[in-house]
């Protein structure tokens, strides 16, 4: 896509995983910053955004990319999921943060009760 690029998080050695894999983001070329963490039990990718047209409430939003395979510790999987939003809703408070991707077995009503 022409203005866009694309924000990876393959998947590594880490993941316990040989095949395939992986989460990707497209980004507007004039705004981004992102975090990647890849484990046994999730893959993630956060990326802090600043689009150019937004509320005047709103600096930044965050939106966090995630893949947790059906065989992963779902407990774990969800308190990483956790612990990395609440980083991000601590570094943004005010920030709109969007938390999208296959979660399989894992439920974070639990951990993120706020989350809908």
């Amino acid at each position: 896509l022409d203005h866009f690029t694309i924000l990876r998080a393959d998947r590594t050695h880490q993941s316990g995983k040989v095949r395939g894999g992986g989460i990707c983001i497209y980004v507007n070329n004039r705004w981004c910053d992102n975090i990647n963490i890849c484990t046994p039990d999730v893959e993630m990718m956060t990326v802090s955004l600043r689009p150019f047209h937004l509320p005047r409430e709103f600096q930044t939003v965050v939106v966090t990319c995630v893949y947790i395979c059906p065989s992963a510790n779902a407990r774990v999987a969800a308190e990483l999921v956790a612990d990395n939003a609440n980083t991000m809703l601590a570094a943004y408070p005010e920030a709109p943060a969007f938390i999208l991707g296959d979660f399989n077995n894992c439920r974070l009503n639990d951990v993120l009760p706020s989350f809908h």
